[in-house]
């Protein structure tokens, strides 16, 4: 049997079984028949002495759990070398008495593998766990009786203990048996064992000299590192480029294809040289990090990175710890002073920095930090840095990286190094020169070969490395030769034929669909003009079967351990990640499995993003998804459930219970529509740098890549709407004409435009605007925090202001009256604004409240439709009435504190509080039970006149509740949902009166899918908002349906079509006018937005071409209602930028 089958090595495991069938401990197969377990291990099996000098009579029983369970085998012991015997002792050698199964391998022994710090994993049966568990971890160093040293990685579940003696330790990097385990620590809280390393159990059995090999000199699919400095060659003379730009550059860009070589360029070919001293290594302290690496973000990776040189003295649970308070200070632009700590801690006077694929910072929900992560690289371009800046980024991603504003200084002019392919010469070093003083050759003929199939792409040595790595392990008598190239399928074929081989030889299929499902997450999506690219996920996000695939594919090489993820809290966890990107272009399976599901990781990437701007934000509820976003993400939820991880799955929950509080403002005349915009798509930035022709060229040209930048990475359209228009006013070229023509599409028909400034004391997120139920007042703030009224005229929105250090609250449905707060949330005062006549109330709590219960800038405020009454209800439930006419105030009992403020009507409000019940322990299927309650305000303290109470099983949203209140609180609509088969959805609408509590009306009909929410108007029956949910409702049905576009929320009941959504940057207003079109016919299209650099970006064009941009201009001028810049942006405008009124 061939040691290299493609059944993986760890089929080679035997587990030795005592009298009763049980495993005792376990071994691995040595020769065709041959096992090689420990001593004592057989021993105990055979009721012998481990010290005997004299081998035990008998038989035992093994099988091998990971090629054919179950199905046992006897043996007898051939090689006895017993405890204190010759040599280590403790090692026997027994022999199968029938064939092994037939993908059982011979294990790989690899002599000289069991280095210091090596990586490594063992396979044992410990009490309880018959059928094996996996561990993972260390070794340190040899000891005093020629063992080594194994310490258990702190992520691993597992450490060595009894059941483990005799099992193979395999080295990760080369896939090799580096030792055999002997001995495990007896103190349980010491995770360290022992091994007897190869080279040793070849004195005992010299025939395991026929399995035996020296290390590989070739790295199949992993970067060459630092240690392989020796072996690596045919790119020193980039290496020794990039060390001299480094003696006078404060940033560099390597910059080539994937698979290329940059990462083993820098580690093995770059650092060596800058550790020998070459380019000024003397005084330079040098730090290197992969921004996916342990983490997603890559200023934690950061922190991370610098933490050991700041305080060299923590040990590393306080290092951890001491990780959140560095990354706070570099997010608060403070890398200055870090990096002048640190080379202080150190004695050196520079800080090199290098960043190992960098395009991990660029994809995924890494991109929520690029803004702060580039900013501290940034710090290596100010005069008097200490800081310099190696990075390595893959070329599909340079146009992505050049189209940030935030990484262009890093990228311009000169600070680019691209890797160009090898010649003839330097790919004959790379094959040939690591053999020498191996003893190992090359048949005559086979390197002209692999140079002929190899060719001159670039991209081709990772294929060229696995190839040469295949080859050292066929090499038969230290010569490789035709015969062993031709049969790996040559260079060409070397990989993909693996792969596939491990595929569906080694893997069931129940196993291929969780290998499926676990090669989809290893992969981020194409994103534009990007190619896939390779993803690290931690244990956590996979579920325990699929983690078992992934401990398995590591030992073929194909996925590898990443570095372990350290969280803020918690124990490290371990990781896992492809070998390399080769496999994305090389196996056309895993090709088909990436294409396949593009569209569902693209969403799930998107997913993630607006997950963590939603945990960056503290859980902001405007974060959350809403409408079309949210019926997509139920969707995929239910097509893909064990897909998805904790965070994704806890993001959608918040979003769900946050949409069943949705109520749809309800008017029975005109109506404000408010549209929230999202990111522009992803645009190609032109590669030039802005040294054109005429310096306001050149402005205007890093405002438009400032506007894209905007959008893509703040989601700020607001300030991409002002850089847009002072982009066109600072240089009319096609363009700045073509992204305002988008611009144009998403505004040009809105009557009112306002940024949303958010109060950052304001820890509850809001306090940022309100607008009137039929859109003629909008309160806001301005940047400065002054209040602000739009009040709609003939004309259009006029604008006054009002108080400073103002937090909007709420505007009454007449937009008669504003309710703003002063100050922070644990020390404010609110206020009503009189939009009539300009005057200002106090709003003041009865004075026997303990301090903290009223703070008018958090919770939320319902006025009555004559804004009669006003109540607010805090985050704890707790209520205050007032009545705006005569100022007096009332309060919500104490005892009725769990209730939750739902509506107001003249003289009475609704409430409602929720109880939840477990129906099946460990599952989503729960009982929730709704109580609404209608309570009279026209005492001097609420009460409850009547209640009524729902009940109903939620199961995964495929059953559930909505509900919505009419706009006077006279009546309620409860939509009950529930399966129907056939992915369909039945639905029992009923209205209450709230008064009597009676029914008044009530309809069935089937859908595609569950209403998102329903609404009901002071008269008539319900509408459902089901925009996005399929088709209609199908039936005979009195039930109204309104299904918007995308990005709208419509108030079903205005004859013109009304909506109110929020964004966290601009609002933007359709008023129904009968002079216009109406409101709906005025809503845009979603489309996907095209902010492209045009085939002739700084042409002036014709007449007419700047004719429609003036018209453009002036329709986003009518609504735009506040031109200003933030104050850094503003700073920030380049030099030629048109600094006037952009709106004249």
């Amino acid at each position: 049997m061939e040691f290299d089958s493609a059944a993986p090595g760890d089929a080679a495991v035997v587990r030795i079984l005592d009298g009763s069938g049980r495993p005792t401990g376990a071994g691995f197969l040595i020769g065709p028949r041959d096992v090689l377990t420990c001593t004592h291990v057989v021993a105990g099996v055979l009721g012998a002495a481990p010290d005997d000098p004299e081998p035990p009579e008998g038989r035992l029983e093994v099988d091998f759990p990971l090629a054919r369970p179950g199905h046992r085998i006897e043996a007898r012991v051939v090689a006895w070398t017993p405890l204190g015997g010759d040599g280590p002792g403790d090692v026997t050698v027994v022999r199968l008495l029938a064939e092994p199964p037939a993908n059982a391998p011979v294990a790989r022994l690899v002599d000289d593998g069991a280095s210091p710090d090596r990586r490594v994993r063992t396979f044992g049966f410990p009490a309880g766990y018959d059928d094996g568990v996996w561990s993972t971890g260390w070794l340190r160093g040899r000891q005093g009786a020629d063992w080594f040293q194994y310490d258990t990685d702190p992520a691993a579940q597992h450490g060595i203990r009894q059941g483990f003696s005799g099992a193979p330790m395999w080295d990760t990097d080369s896939g090799g048996v580096v030792g055999m385990v002997v001995a495990a620590d007896h103190d349980a809280g010491i995770r360290t064992a022992y091994a007897i390393p190869t080279r040793t159990l070849r004195t005992s059995w010299p025939a395991l000299g026929d399995a035996s090999l020296a290390v590989s000199p070739f790295r199949a699919l992993e970067p060459f590192q630092e240690r392989d400095a020796a072996l690596f060659h045919g790119r020193e003379d980039p290496a020794r480029r990039i060390v001299d730009r480094l003696g006078y550059a404060p940033a560099t860009c390597l910059v080539g294809p994937s698979g290329s070589g940059k990462s083993s360029l820098l580690f093995a070919g770059v650092l060596p040289l800058l550790r020998g001293g070459r380019g000024g290594g003397q005084g330079r302290e040098t730090v290197v990090l992969r921004p996916g690496r342990p983490g997603p973000n890559p200023l934690a990776t950061l922190a991370l990175a610098l933490l050991p040189l700041l305080e060299p003295d923590l040990p590393e649970t306080d290092r951890l710890e001491a990780r959140p308070r560095l990354e706070r200070l570099l997010r608060d632009g403070e890398m200055p002073a870090v990096v002048e700590r640190l080379l202080a801690r150190q004695g050196k006077d520079r800080l090199l920095l290098i960043v190992d694929q960098f395009e991990e910072a660029l994809v995924g929900p890494a991109q929520t930090d690029l803004a702060p992560f580039a900013a501290a690289l940034r710090y290596c371009l100010e005069p008097g840095s200490g800081l310099q800046v190696l990075l390595g980024l893959r070329a599909d991603f340079l146009t992505t990286a050049l189209g940030r504003p935030e990484l262009a200084p890093l990228l311009s002019g000169d600070r680019m190094f691209t890797l160009v392919a090898m010649d003839d010469s330097e790919l004959r070093a790379a094959v040939v020169r690591p053999l020498e003083r191996t003893g190992v050759s090359y048949e005559p003929g086979v390197v002209d070969r692999i140079l002929a199939d190899i060719g001159r792409d670039p991209g081709r040595l990772p294929l060229l490395q696995f190839t040469l790595t295949r080859l050292w392990e066929r090499q038969e008598r230290g010569v490789i030769g035709h015969a062993a190239y031709e049969a790996l399928g040559r260079v060409d074929d070397a990989l993909a034929n693996y792969a596939e081989r491990v595929w569906t030889v080694w893997l069931t299929e129940d196993e291929q669909r969780e290998a499926r499902a676990l090669l989809t997450q290893l992969v981020h999506p194409a994103e534009g003009r990007t190619a896939p690219a390779r993803r690290t996920v931690r244990r956590s996000e996979l579920p325990s079967a699929r983690w078992r695939i992934a401990q398995r594919l590591m030992a073929t090489r194909l996925v590898v351990p990443g570095e372990d993820h350290l969280p803020d809290d918690g124990p490290p966890e371990e990781t896992v990640e492809l070998a390399h990107e080769t496999l994305l272009t090389q196996w056309s399976r895993l090709r088909d499995i990436v294409a396949a599901d593009h569209e569902f990781r693209s969403w799930q990437e998107d997913l993630r993003r607006r997950a963590a701007h939603w945990e960056r934000s503290g859980r902001s509820r405007h974060r959350l998804l809403r409408g079309a976003d949210l019926r997509d993400a139920r969707r995929w939820q239910r097509r893909r459930p064990d897909e998805l991880n904790a965070v994704d799955e806890q993001f959608i929950a918040a979003s769900a219970r946050s949409t069943r509080r949705l109520r749809l403002a309800a008017a029975s005349a005109g109506a404000a529509v408010v549209v929230a915009v999202s990111a522009l798509a992803a645009a190609t930035v032109d590669p030039d740098d802005a040294s054109g022709p005429g310096q306001a060229e050149a402005a205007s040209r890093e405002l438009w890549q400032k506007a894209v930048a905007a959008t893509r990475g703040s989601g700020d359209d607001h300030a991409a709407l002002v850089l847009a228009l002072r982009a066109y006013r600072t240089h009319d070229t096609e363009r700045t004409r073509s992204l305002l023509r988008e611009m144009h599409h998403r505004y040009g028909d809105t009557d009112l435009l306002i940024p949303v400034y958010a109060d950052e004391a304001d820890t509850s997120d809001r306090g940022k605007y309100g607008v009137s139920r039929r859109g003629e007042v909008v309160a806001s703030r301005t940047a400065d925090g002054r209040g602000v009224i739009w009040q709609r005229d003939g004309s259009g929105f006029r604008q006054r202001t009002f108080g400073r250090g103002v937090s909007v609250q709420a505007v009454s449905p007449d937009g008669s009256l504003v309710v703003f707060a002063q100050g922070d949330e644990k020390d404010s005062q609110g206020f009503l604004y009189d939009v009539r006549n300009r005057t200002t109330t106090k709003l003041a709590a009865p004075a026997d409240l303990f301090q903290g219960f009223f703070s008018p800038s958090s919770g939320a405020y319902f006025f009555g439709p004559g804004a009669r009454k006003l109540v607010w209800n805090s985050r704890l439930r707790s209520a205050l009435v007032w009545d705006t006419a005569d100022g007096s105030l009332s309060r919500l009992p104490s005892s009725e504190s769990s209730d939750e403020v739902i509506g107001v009507g003249d003289d009475s409000m609704v409430t409602l509080s929720e109880r939840t019940t477990p129906v099946k322990p460990y599952t989503q299927v729960e009982k929730k039970t709704y109580i609404f309650s209608v309570w009279d305000l026209r005492g001097s303290s609420p009460a409850r006149r009547n209640s009524r109470r729902f009940e109903v099983i939620e199961e995964d949203y495929a059953s559930g509740l909505e509900y919505g209140l009419s706009p006077d609180a006279s009546r309620l609509a409860v939509a009950r949902y529930a399966e129907a088969g056939s992915d369909r959805s039945r639905t029992d609408v009923t209205v209450y009166d709230m008064t009597t509590g009676r029914a008044e009306w009530r309809d069935t009909f089937t859908s595609d899918d569950r209403p998102l929410a329903v609404a009901v108007s002071d008269q008539g029956p319900p509408t459902l908002l089901v925009g996005g949910f399929g088709d209609s409702p199908r039936g005979e049905t009195k039930v109204g349906t309104v299904s918007p576009p995308e990005g709208w929320t419509v108030d079903p009941f205005a004859p013109e079509g009304t909506a109110l959504q929020e964004d966290d940057h601009l609002v933007a207003l359709v008023v129904a006018d009968g002079g216009r079109r109406d409101s709906s016919a005025r809503l845009p299209a979603r489309r996907e937005l095209d902010a492209s650099v045009p085939p002739s970006p700084d042409a002036t064009g014709s007449e007419e071409d700047r004719r429609q941009a003036r018209a453009w201009a002036a329709d986003l001028c009518r609504a735009l209602g506040d031109e200003q810049l933030p104050e850094q942006m503003e700073a920030d405008l380049p030099a030629g930028a048109y600094r006037g009124k952009l709106c004249p």
